[in-house]
């Protein structure tokens, strides 16, 4: 069900994953990270984690480099549902401060909010951003880290973060068949 704005299957599944860890989303402080990447990605995940994180509740933080905001439409409707479930939703342009005493590390790449931002170079002006221990050592001691799949190892993410027992990107895998079966199962009854 991914389209150009959203993917709700994705957004529903990484909640479920947090919420399985954790017991509930409300008020747990999680950042949304923009990741490096060769390739000019689309939004579609990040709206979508951006949009069901607001809606459950979540201290929402997302980080990412100047020039790769997230579309204003979208920002407005999860300031809202935030605004409806007690969460909150703020906006950094530096990864550190972002990460500081999170419960869960979502990083994910996306393309530039104008073409202007595109290049081979990206990776390497944005080399910093790629999520490693030295990140995830800034969020909470019991953090979580979380990503869609596939992913570019060593790329948007090191090695020593997804082989480590931060990561839940296999469960949250998992968890994107529970919510598609759930999904299907509910529109054929």
């Amino acid at each position: 069900m991914e389209s150009a704005r959203e993917h709700p299957c994705q957004g529903i599944a990484d909640l479920l994953t947090i919420e399985d860890q954790f017991g509930s989303a409300k008020g747990l402080p999680v950042t949304l990270t923009w990741a490096p990447h060769i390739k000019s990605l689309p939004k579609a995940v990040p709206n979508s984690f951006l949009l069901t994180a607001a809606a459950r509740g979540c201290e929402l933080r997302v980080a990412h480099p100047r020039g790769f905001e997230l579309h204003p439409d979208v920002v407005h409707e999860a300031e809202i549902y935030a605004a409806a479930s007690g969460g909150s939703v703020s906006f950094f342009h530096e990864q550190y401060p972002s990460l500081k005493g999170s419960r869960a590390v979502y990083a994910k790449a996306w393309g530039p909010a104008t073409l202007s931002g595109l290049g081979s170079d990206v990776v390497r002006q944005h080399r910093d951003w790629m999520i490693s221990p030295h990140h995830m050592k800034r969020a909470a001691h019991d953090a979580i880290f979380l990503h869609c799949l596939p992913v570019r190892r060593n790329v948007e993410i090191a090695d020593a973060v997804l082989d480590r027992p931060w990561s839940r990107v296999v469960d949250e895998a998992e968890n994107r068949f529970h919510v598609q079966r759930a999904l299907l199962d509910w529109l054929l009854n």
